[in-house]
């Protein structure tokens, strides 16, 4: 799940908040719809059922094919996306 905000360039002062979903691929990335993150400044992300979000960057863009990659930074996210070597 995905929350984001992403005002219009008019609506400066005043956010909006959307979500979306998405797939945990390899590598830290996420898999998403591009119309979800295409202007979206600030991201957080989280698993299914988790309350903790962390910060996502948006990586690569396809608006062709509404298609996005998300990066997560930091070992602590990476450790509740993707587990540990252990696991």
């Amino acid at each position: 799940r995905f929350e984001m905000t992403n005002p219009e360039p008019w609506q400066r002062s005043t956010q909006s908040r959307s979500t979306g979903s998405g797939f945990v691929i390899s590598n830290r990335r996420i898999l998403t719809n591009c119309h979800v993150v295409h202007s979206a400044i600030d991201i957080r992300v989280r698993l299914h059922g988790s309350p903790r979000r962390f910060a996502a960057k948006v990586l690569v863009q396809a608006p062709d094919v509404d298609l996005a990659i998300l990066t997560i930074d930091g070992d602590e996210a990476a450790e509740e996306f993707f587990g540990t070597s252990n696991n």
